[in-house]
C-alpha cells in the first residue's frame, strides 16, 4: 500500500496563501490604475467637448467687456 499523502505545515500554508494573495493585491491595484487613467481621460474629454462647443460664446463675452469671475 502506497502512502500518497503529504503532511504541510503552517507555515507552508501562510506562504502559499500570501503569496497568492499578494498576486491578488497586484492584479486589483492594476485594475484600479488602469480604471483612474480611462476615468481621468473621460473627465477630460467631457471638459474640452464643453469649452470647445462655447469658444463662439466666449469670446464674445470678453469682446464686450466680461469680467473673467462670474458670479
Amino acid at each position: 500500500m502506497d502512502n500518497d499523502f503529504e503532511i504541510v505545515t503552517n507555515t507552508a500554508m501562510i506562504e502559499q496563501f500570501s503569496g497568492f494573495t499578494k498576486g491578488i493585491k497586484f492584479f486589483a491595484l492594476f485594475v484600479s490604475v488602469i480604471a483612474l487613467v480611462v476615468a481621468g481621460i473621460g473627465i477630460m474629454n467631457i471638459m474640452l467637448v464643453s469649452v470647445t462647443e462655447r469658444i463662439k460664446e466666449i469670446g464674445i463675452m470678453k469682446a464686450i467687456g466680461q469680467l473673467r469671475k462670474i458670479s
